[in-house]
């Protein structure tokens, strides 16, 4: 994959088209055209057609969203996009930017709430995770740390004490708890994913409706897209964070949350495709419902405080304040019915 080293500062449409300029200097600049994608909650997204009115061949910019690289290390970023597309599940990076990557579109139908659990349709999801799941370890790397893990203590380390904006300040001091009983929480949930000794796979993480993709040339199957939190994480995350995103992203509803059944639906065909796969871990039905339940209090806890870090840096405009509340209204809902004790209920800021 021959990725292109380009130094533009994109922040504005005409400077997206002065970048594919660059990385495609035989498009024809007078019939390029720039579609502005809507919902993203970390970056802006933009797709540059070459002829203006045909998908076949389009690039993807993506500018990276203000203090996201307080989450993010783009350099593994882009390690782990290029393992990705060497097993045939990315698209290739095109060129790198001051600010953002340049790479290939995947013609498809995002998914929404709606669609991500229907019948003919979940069960591609379930197949395409495990397949995921099997990439293998590169040379060199024979024990990786867990996202999860890293996530919940670094991410935590940047919630400010004062937040900047003083209506911010106020409404997140409304939620959230103490910063030692918040740590507290994070210690005794990660003490509780170690020992459910779930097998360390390479994840998505951000398997939210919009990054699964129906393919226009292959029904058959999905595509993940949006690969900038994938990494070797534990299955109980990934399992877990798949069934919280049932519930969408912009206008969180948790009745939407998956019944066991459905969930068992689903965690069957992971079974059975895994196993064929091969991959690390007990396949069980059972197993894997236990992983995920514990996997979605872990996804709760660890978007609540992402939301909390967006409030302060980001520049999009989505209120992560809201966001994060419901996340933790719902990581207090689940603790209780696991029968974990909930330390952090009626205790503030």
């Amino acid at each position: 994959m021959d990725v292109k080293q380009v130094k533009l500062a994109v922040n504005s449409e005409e400077s997206v088209l002065d970048l594919i300029r660059l990385v495609r200097p035989e498009w024809k600049s007078e019939e390029l055209a720039i579609r502005v994608f809507q919902g993203g909650v970390t970056n802006r997204l933009y797709g540059v057609l070459a002829d203006g009115n045909s998908v076949a061949r389009t690039l993807l910019v993506r500018v990276f969203g203000e203090g996201s690289d307080l989450f993010i290390d783009r350099r593994k970023e882009r390690e782990y996009i290029e393992l990705l597309w060497r097993h045939g599940h990315a698209e290739p990076l095109c060129a790198t930017f001051d600010n953002g990557f340049v790479y290939g579109y995947i013609v498809g139908r995002p998914l929404t709430v709606t669609s991500v659990r229907l019948p003919h349709v979940f069960p591609k999801i379930a197949r395409q995770l495990a397949q995921l799941h099997s990439v293998p370890k590169p040379d060199g790397i024979s024990n990786p740390e867990p996202a999860i893990l890293r996530n919940l203590v670094h991410w935590l380390d940047l919630v400010p004490e004062t937040f900047s904006k003083a209506d911010v300040h106020q409404r997140v001091d409304a939620i959230l708890p103490s910063r030692s009983v918040l740590k507290a929480e994070v210690k005794a949930l990660v003490d509780q994913l170690q020992s459910l000794n779930s097998p360390v796979v390479f994840g998505h993480n951000d398997t939210t409706p919009g990054n699964i993709l129906e393919l226009d040339d292959n029904p058959d199957q999905v595509a993940f897209i949006d690969h900038e939190y994938a990494g070797w994480n534990y299955r109980c995350f990934e399992l877990g964070n798949m069934f919280c995103e049932y519930c969408g992203v912009e206008r969180m509803d948790f009745s939407l949350f998956p019944s066991r059944a459905e969930q068992e639906s689903f965690l069957q065909v992971y079974s059975t495709e895994a196993a064929a796969l091969q991959s690390k871990g007990d396949h069980d039905v059972a197993t894997l419902y236990n992983e995920a339940s514990l996997g979605a209090l872990a996804s709760n806890l660890q978007w609540t405080i992402w939301g909390l870090v967006q409030a302060e840096h980001s520049l999009i405009e989505f209120d992560y304040v809201d966001y994060a509340g419901t996340r933790l209204a719902e990581y207090h809902r689940q603790k209780a019915l696991l029968g974990l004790n909930d330390s952090m209920n009626g205790t503030t800021r």
